[in-house]
């Protein structure tokens, strides 16, 4: 059985369209690392998320800034930077955890990496579930994987035009409703182009199992 990570890629400062992650970074299932420093603050140059299509990507991230490697030609300690240096930190920690419980799943592993990360409740664009606590990962029994539980971010909020909504799953229904209740517009789409409403305060309601509001 084979635990998959894959590096973010390194075009955090390119133009806003190529900074995301592309393929194969983007793929279902796989572990997608983004780098962070010393610090655990994201590295500029790490690829930001989301997806297209509005997943969570990446969901962890390493350090991949100033990462010590050996240096094979001179047998030395020394430093680079990349998410290449970030995913394989990842990958021990992955190993590690999978060690610890080796009657666990690939995904079960996946679930427990994100589930003791840093920013496991409020994902973001740039670390998305932040970063794991290896020792949590490997200790604590997970009591439920499979909750049905969906993070969903809307970003970016405020804003005059169009909203993403931020998924590590399919997307939901929603509804955009002002102060009093009336509906503005609904649908069932990863983008929401609120550019023809008038300036004032909305309500998203997204209807996924917990059914979340969100003020805009």
């Amino acid at each position: 059985m084979l635990f998959r990570s894959v590096a973010a890629g390194n075009s955090g400062l390119d133009t806003y369209e190529e900074r995301h992650i592309d393929t194969p970074a983007d793929a279902n299932d796989i572990l997608t690392i983004g780098s962070v420093d010393h610090n655990g603050q994201h590295s500029t140059f790490s690829s930001i998320g989301p997806t297209a299509d509005g997943r969570i990507k990446p969901e962890l991230c390493a350090i991949g800034r100033a990462a010590a490697y050996i240096n094979p030609a001179t047998g030395n300690t020394t430093t680079a930077n990349g998410t290449s240096f970030a995913t394989p930190i990842m990958a021990g920690v992955a190993a590690c955890v999978w060690q610890a419980h080796p009657e666990w799943t690939a995904m079960k592993v996946r679930r427990q990496l994100i589930d003791n990360a840093t920013q496991h409740t409020h994902p973001d664009t740039l670390c998305g579930y932040g970063i794991t606590d290896a020792m949590k990962a490997a200790q604590q029994e997970p009591a439920t994987l499979n909750t049905g539980s969906q993070h969903i971010v809307p970003y970016p909020n405020p804003t005059h035009d169009v909203i993403h909504l931020y998924s590590d799953g399919p997307t939901a229904p929603w509804q955009l409703t002002d102060t009093s209740g009336q509906s503005m517009m609904s649908g069932h789409t990863s983008h929401i182009d609120i550019s023809p409403l008038p300036q004032g305060i909305y309500l998203l309601h997204i209807n996924n199992k917990t059914h979340k509001i969100v003020k805009l």
